[in-house]
């Protein structure tokens, strides 16, 4: 990511295709306020330095499944 804080297409993609593959599954609540504050907490994890893209998928999904996922 550039100092300016602007994603190059190439990482815009890595954050997209994690969200993509989380947000589809059963479990994930996807509700539009939901699905909004999971992508911002996608772009964190990346932002703060999670850049390979298995290792990314790995947070997020841990963490959508303890707080995006439909009430059981």
């Amino acid at each position: 990511m550039s100092v300016s804080g602007v994603y190059q297409p190439s990482e815009f993609e890595v954050v997209h295709d994690v969200f993509k593959r989380i947000a589809r599954e059963t479990w994930f609540d996807r509700t539009i306020a939901r699905q909004r504050d999971f992508a911002a907490f996608c772009l964190r994890a990346y932002q703060s330095g999670v850049t390979d893209p298995d290792r990314l998928f790995e947070e997020c999904e841990r963490v959508a499944r303890a707080r995006y996922a439909w009430p059981t």
